[in-house]
C-alpha cells in the first residue's frame, strides 16, 4: 500500500475531527457550564463513537452501504425514526409527562415505604409510651424503691 493514500486520510481526518462540529460544541458548551473534570466521560464518548465509525469504515460499511443504496436508505430511516423517538421522549419528559411504567411503580413503592414506615413508627411510639407509664407506675408503688435497694 502507498503512504500517500494514509497520509491524505490521516491529514484529512484530523482536519475533520478538530472542525466544529455538533459533537465539538457540544463538549465545549458542557466544560463552559459544568467545569473540565465533568466533561470526562462526554469526551469518553465522542472518543468511543469517532473509533466505532472509523472501524466501520475500515470493515467496508462504508462502501457496502454506497454500492447497496437500497440498505442505505433503510439505516437512513432507522437512524432518524430512533432520533425522533428520544426527541418525542425528550420533550414529554420536559413537559412533565410521565408514562406509567417503571416510574409509575417507583412511586407506588415508595408510598407503600413510606406508609409502612410511619405506621411501624406510630406503632413503636405508642409501646414506648405504654412501656414509660409502666415504668413509671412500678417506681411509684409502695415499696417498691426499698425492694430495689434490698431492704
Amino acid at each position: 500500500m502507498a503512504l500517500e493514500p494514509l497520509l491524505a486520510f490521516v491529514v484529512t481526518s484530523a482536519v475533520v475531527l478538530v472542525t466544529p462540529d455538533p459533537t465539538i460544541l457540544t463538549v465545549i458548551s458542557y466544560s463552559a457550564t459544568h467545569g473540565d473534570c465533568a466533561n470526562g466521560a462526554l469526551v469518553a464518548g465522542v472518543a468511543l463513537s469517532n473509533s466505532t465509525a472509523l472501524v466501520a469504515s475500515l470493515l467496508g460499511l462504508g462502501a457496502l452501504l454506497a454500492t447497496a443504496a437500497f440498505w442505505f436508505t433503510v439505516v437512513k430511516w432507522i437512524v432518524g425514526l430512533y432520533l425522533l423517538y428520544l426527541g418525542i421522549k425528550r420533550s414529554a419528559r420536559a413537559c412533565g409527562f410521565r408514562p406509567p411504567g417503571r416510574g409509575a411503580d417507583a412511586a407506588l413503592a415508595s408510598m407503600a415505604v413510606r406508609e409502612y414506615l410511619r405506621s411501624h413508627r406510630a406503632q413503636s411510639k405508642e409501646h414506648e409510651t405504654r412501656a414509660e407509664t409502666a415504668s413509671h407506675a412500678e417506681d411509684h408503688r409502695p415499696g417498691e424503691y426499698a425492694r430495689t435497694l434490698g431492704c
